[in-house]
C-alpha cells in the first residue's frame, strides 16, 4: 500500500471533512458537542471502518465459497467506559447474523475471516503516532 496523505478542511461550524483518493469523508458534532448533527462524528466513522471492513472480508469469503451474501449482516456493538469523561471504548464485538441456510461447516472459517479485518488489526497493534507543526 502506497504511504497515504489524508487532507483535512474545515467547512464550517464543527464540520470537519477528509478528501481520501478523491472521495469526501464528512464529519459533524452532535448539538451537545456544538455541531449540526449533519454528519458522523469522527468516533462514529471508526466502528463504521471496523464493521464495513469485517463486511468486505465476509463478503469476499462468500463469494470464495459460492454462497450467496444475501441476508447477512454485520453490525458493531460497543461498550463504553463508564466515565464518560474517557470517551473511550471498553469492547468492540462484531456481530454477524447468518441468513437462512448459510452452510454450518463455514461458520468458523467464516468468523475467522472477518477477524482478519486490517482495520482490527491496525487497532490491535497500533502504530506510533506523531504530530508535527508546520509554518
Amino acid at each position: 500500500m502506497d504511504n497515504s496523505v489524508l487532507n483535512v478542511t474545515f467547512d464550517g461550524g464543527m464540520r470537519i471533512s477528509a478528501t481520501i483518493r478523491g472521495f469526501g469523508v464528512h464529519t459533524d458534532q452532535k448539538p451537545e458537542q456544538g455541531g449540526e448533527n449533519s454528519a458522523p462524528t469522527p468516533f462514529e466513522l471508526f466502528f463504521a471502518s471496523l464493521a464495513t471492513c469485517a463486511g468486505v472480508f465476509a463478503k469476499r469469503f462468500c463469494d470464495r465459497k459460492g454462497i450467496s451474501a444475501e441476508g447477512l449482516s454485520i453490525a458493531v456493538e460497543c461498550e463504553f467506559d463508564p466515565d464518560p469523561k474517557k470517551y473511550r471504548a471498553q469492547k468492540i464485538t462484531t456481530v454477524i447474523t447468518l441468513p437462512p441456510g448459510f452452510p454450518q461447516e463455514y461458520e468458523t472459517a467464516l468468523v475467522r475471516t472477518v477477524e482478519g479485518c486490517p482495520v482490527k488489526k491496525q487497532v490491535m497493534e497500533p502504530p506510533q503516532f506523531e504530530t508535527r507543526l508546520v509554518r
